[in-house]
């Protein structure tokens, strides 16, 4: 290894398991799981999102990464009024400023990774404009 090159330290590494999560359903029936993010030191935000018998309408202000985990019934998330239903294993990459819509019928478990990491910053803004839709 050439002397002026270093490795970059190795953090602690976290297994994280789907199963051990428990939906609580809140707001618009839904259960956010923050697994890594802001809090943790982290340089992107993921989690695990639980969707039940919901339609929800939304506009993205960052950029997301969803992998459709696992589907009870059927989950579709419409944009450009274009609808595309998503099965386990199936991936979509949004980009910041896509208005869009989910819509689950039954249970849905979607994995995410977004960036910039203090994404929640902007969420009351997003609430505010979403009212006025």
């Amino acid at each position: 290894m050439a002397a002026d090159t270093q490795r970059a330290p190795v953090p602690d590494l976290k297994i994280r398991r789907f199963a051990e999560l428990v939906p609580h359903y809140e707001q618009e029936n839904t259960s956010l799981h923050k697994l890594e993010g802001v809090e943790t030191g982290a340089k992107i935000a993921v989690g695990l999102d639980y969707y039940q018998d919901t339609e929800i309408d939304w506009k993205t202000w960052y950029e997301e990464v969803l992998i459709c985990h696992e589907v009870f019934g059927k989950l579709e998330i419409e944009i450009n009024g274009k609808i595309q239903r998503m099965y386990a294993g199936d991936v979509l990459y949004i980009p910041a400023g896509t208005r869009m819509k989910y819509r689950v019928t039954g249970v849905a478990a979607v994995f995410f990774a977004v960036t910039p990491v203090d994404w929640e910053k902007g969420l009351e803004a997003a609430l505010k404009e979403r009212a006025n839709w």
